[in-house]
């Protein structure tokens, strides 16, 4: 295969040709994952609702939310309590 010495890229050019494939190929990567993501957000939150509606709670969730401020006060008062040395 022959190749026009003045059209061919070579050296730096080439590397930077190459740098930037790279970006454009990590954008696109990254762009389905945050695709993706949302996607999943979007299926989680309608599922939540769904079952708001029915009126059951799953189980892997906290039955109230005086629950999660039980828990957040008690981590809080532990933090307060120095430990003995």
């Amino acid at each position: 295969m022959k190749v026009d010495p003045v059209t061919a890229i070579n050296g730096k050019d080439f590397v930077a040709a190459k740098l930037d494939a790279m970006k454009i190929l990590l954008s696109i990567v990254a762009g389905g994952g945050a695709l993706f993501a949302l996607y999943l957000a979007v299926r989680r939150q309608r599922t939540t609702e769904r079952i708001c509606v029915r009126g059951s709670m799953p189980r892997r969730t906290p039955r109230t939310a005086s629950t999660c401020a039980v828990n957040v006060g008690a981590m809080a008062a532990l933090s307060t309590v120095s430990m003995p040395r």
